[in-house]
């Protein structure tokens, strides 16, 4: 078998980028999905590393965190089969924001609620991220899916990577940036989803 020269396979990269980004429909939902896709994972990281800024046992919180998610993927069917996949990450990225905005409000020793309000926005994102892969593979062609698929989850390393330190440089001028600053970008990433087809 004869192998396929270099330039080629470049071309063959440039012509699946072309076609992602070439339209405006389609590079309008390609930029969506970057953004919304970095931001998902800012804040599921974050949720998960920001037990430092509070006061709370670690290793419950780390637990919780395990016990959320899993109840996390799990909803995320049940929710889908009535509401749609708009719809339903609309839904979960404000329950998320608008938990880790309510933080702001709680004073630091009142941990347990604290717990409460991050693993609510834990758990939303966590099923909103089940829900984003569904809904971002039915956004593009089939021709162009892996590619779009592809970039998009090279995107949420973007926000794993921002984590911590949103965590730790934000967490050390106040407890509670971290949180509100996650809340608000979130909240815009739901408010993008609505932009987006069913």
């Amino acid at each position: 078998k004869k192998a396929v020269p270099f330039w080629t396979k470049v071309r063959g990269s440039f012509s699946e980028l072309t076609k992602l980004y070439g339209t405006p429909i389609l590079r309008n939902r390609a930029i969506i999905c970057h953004f919304v896709w970095a931001t998902t994972s800012l804040v599921y990281y974050v949720t998960a590393l920001n037990v430092s800024n509070f006061k709370a046992n670690k290793i419950v919180y780390v637990a919780s965190t395990g016990v959320v998610d899993t109840l996390g993927y799990a909803g995320s069917i049940v929710v889908l089969k009535y509401l749609g996949r708009k719809n339903t990450s609309f839904m979960l990225y404000v329950i998320s924001g608008t938990s880790l905005l309510a933080i702001f409000l709680v004073p630091k020793e009142m941990s347990l609620v604290i717990i409460i309000l991050s693993m609510l926005a834990r758990f939303a994102i966590t099923a909103v991220y089940a829900v984003l892969t569904l809904h971002t593979s039915e956004l593009f062609p089939t021709e162009i899916r892996n590619s779009a698929l592809g970039i998009c989850s090279t995107s949420s390393h973007f926000g794993s990577v921002l984590a911590p330190y949103v965590v730790d440089l934000l967490g050390n001028i106040s407890w509670h940036y971290p949180t509100t600053v996650c809340g608000f970008i979130i909240m815009i990433a739901g408010g993008l989803t609505l932009l987006h087809p069913e």
